[in-house]
């Protein structure tokens, strides 16, 4: 039953759809190109930071974009969630991270100023 309960497709609301004026703003993040998967996002499990897994799905090299709300800064990091010394450029909540084919990518992003 557990494998059968992750199989299950996710429920979202495309506030584009039902609200077109309103869905920049209402927007907490988003991401392209469209081969690139958010598979996680959570709290960190040390401090206020939040903690965003992506990854290349069709097998080529590109840059990812993200945009989320109230990012300051942002780190890869590694798989224990501790910062690396690759910074990444945040400017005005958006990111930019180059992905190799099929790459996972765990990002800490820091939302305080």
């Amino acid at each position: 039953p557990l494998a059968q309960e992750a199989n299950i497709p996710l429920t979202y609301t495309r506030y584009e759809d039902m609200w077109p004026e309103l869905s920049s703003e209402m927007s907490t993040l988003t991401l392209s190109p469209n081969h690139v998967v958010l598979s996680a996002i959570k709290a960190s499990s040390e401090g206020n930071d939040l903690i965003v897994r992506i990854y290349e799905s069709a097998g080529f090299p590109c840059t990812a974009r993200l945009q989320l709300s109230g990012a300051k800064r942002a780190w890869r990091t590694d798989v224990t969630e501790q910062r690396t010394e690759l910074a990444i450029k945040c400017e005005s909540e958006k990111l930019e991270v180059t992905l190799r084919p099929f790459e996972i990518c765990t990002i800490r992003v820091n939302r305080e100023s």
